[in-house]
Formats: C-alpha cells, structure tokens, sequence
C-alpha cells in the first residue's frame, strides 16, 4: 500500500493589486505662490527703505541705529522662506486607488470611495484645464484643486461613480482661486491710484 506523500500547495493565481498612481501639487500653483512670496518680500523691503527715508533725522547717531535696525529686518524679511504660505499646498497628495481616491496633507489622510458619491462638480478654465473637482458624498464634499492629476482622477471618478450620481461642468475664464488674478488686480489698482496721486 503506497504511502500518502503531501502534495506541495499550488501557486497562487493572485496577481497583487496595483499600486495607486500618485500625483504631487500642481506646478503651476507652487510657482504662482513662489512668485507671491517673492513679491511680498520685494515690497517689505521697499516699505522698509521709505520707513527709514521718512524717519531718518539730522542726527547721524540716530540714523546709522535706524538703518542697521532697517537692514536687519530687510534681511530677514529676505531670507523669509514662507513655510506658513508653501506648506499646505506642497505636503499635498493625490492617490489613486482601484476603487477610491486618497487625499494626504502631512499626517492627515482622507478616502473618498468612488460607489459613495453622489454629486460631482467639475469646473474648467480657459483652453478646458480643469481648475477644481468637487465630490460631493452623503456627509459632506471634497474639493480637489491645485494637485497634479485632475485629469486622471475625474476619469477615475466618472468611470467608477454609482449611475445615480450627477456630472456637472462649469465654465469659467478666470480662477479667482489662484493668486495669478489678485496679483495682477492689486498692481493695477495701486498702478491706478499712483497716476491719480500724480494728477
């Protein structure tokens, strides 16, 4: 009589998932806030530069104090690295999963599971670049913008969202959301005012 010899267990079939397909912040965002940086820092040294025009007196003591305190603070304002204005956007991730989508901000994690929406709000700028994804769930909404891979994740959403949720496309020529716009309104109105003053 043979003797039972154990068969060695079959290989799996079971390829792994996918890993999900990971998108930083947006170019255009970093840089438009590295140019805002860039132009609050020219304008507290300029601000600095007619305080100490303005203060200045006959004395030369006084005055040698106040410009080596002006070029102190002209310094720093300089070398300001702007951790409070690049941090929130730059530490921002975009994951996407096979069946949900992955918000990161630091430590902070969120899941947006495509069968839960309910609502999706897609606005688009001039030339069709998507400007902002809103995805509406039971609870509450996610707003996706300034992130790398809007594209890809309205694809994702579109294609794994439940029939009953409502696609909506908006149109807009500006996006007021960016600094690009306020920056070139708030030159124009102080450009305005200095031609006024002028007259």
């Amino acid at each position: 009589m043979a003797a039972n010899v154990p068969t060695p267990d079959a290989p799996s079939t079971k390829t792994p998932a996918p890993p999900p397909r990971n998108f930083g912040p947006s170019r255009r965002a970093l840089g438009q806030r590295r140019l805002l940086l860039a132009l609050l820092r020219g304008a507290g040294v300029g601000l600095l530069l007619v305080l100490g025009l303005a203060c200045q007196g006959d004395e030369p003591g006084p005055n040698l104090a106040l410009w080596a305190g002006l070029a102190v603070a002209g310094v720093a304002l300089w070398l300001w690295q702007g951790r409070r204005l690049l941090a929130p956007l730059a530490e921002r991730r975009l994951l996407l999963h096979d069946q949900a989508l992955e918000l990161q901000r630091g430590a902070f994690k969120r899941f947006v599971v495509y069968e839960g929406l309910r609502h999706v709000k897609l606005v688009q700028g001039p030339e069709e670049r998507l400007l902002s994804l809103r995805l509406d769930l039971d609870d509450d909404s996610v707003l996706l913008r300034d992130l790398e891979g809007l594209p890809e994740a309205f694809a994702a959403v579109a294609g794994s969202k439940p029939d009953s949720a409502i696609i909506e496309i908006e149109q807009r020529r500006f996006d007021w959301g960016e600094p690009a716009p306020w920056i070139v309104l708030t030159f124009g109105l102080v450009l305005l005012l200095g031609l006024l003053l002028a007259l």
